[in-house]
């Protein structure tokens, strides 16, 4: 499902705010600045019985003692035939470093610019998408999993290749 938005920050609703220049900004609400007068509006999806989302799921774990594999981070790539493989805030969120470990995809298409989540078009036969994993501790046991939901190839082999191990692992179609 889809939700709405509209100027306003909505009760209950979370926001981010990304500084592109290297000046220190600072974002200041006053009691002066709330809308008594709106009404508010439905800013978060609806679920829906079908998920029609063919996308990769990327998750990073560590583990923990006494609690087993924790996620650390993680990133979603959404494929579909009217997305764009550039950037664009439209359709991709960028990356906000965590203190620990991260993970990110990377898209080159106009320097470098690490995304949390990135959509594009279908895959094609020619298509690589690098991640960058940063900040990780040395001696700790990582797992990343790679989730494929309604996940279409266009009949293509998908493989997450392990430059640190030279090892390739294969994504298979999914639905679910």
């Amino acid at each position: 499902g889809v939700g709405n938005t509209n100027n306003y920050v909505q009760p209950g609703q979370a926001i981010f705010v990304r500084n592109n220049s290297s000046t220190s900004p600072a974002v200041e609400f006053r009691e002066s600045n709330k809308a008594t007068g709106s009404t508010a509006t439905s800013v978060f999806s609806l679920p829906i019985s079908i998920q029609t989302d063919n996308k990769l799921g990327i998750i990073l774990e560590r583990y923990v003692a006494n609690r087993g594999n924790v996620v650390m981070d993680g990133s979603t790539i959404l494929f579909g035939a009217d997305n764009s493989n550039e950037v664009l805030t439209t359709e991709d969120a960028g990356k906000i470093t965590n203190g620990n470990e991260n993970i990110a995809i990377v898209n080159n298409t106009k320097g470098t610019t690490l995304l949390s989540i990135e959509s594009r078009k279908p895959l094609n036969g020619q298509d690589t998408i690098p991640l960058r994993l940063w900040q990780v501790n040395n001696n700790t046991n990582y797992t990343l999993n790679i989730i494929p939901t309604y996940f279409t190839n266009n009949g293509k082999m998908v493989f997450l290749y392990d430059r640190h191990l030279n090892k390739q692992s294969y994504i298979r179609s999914g639905s679910d």
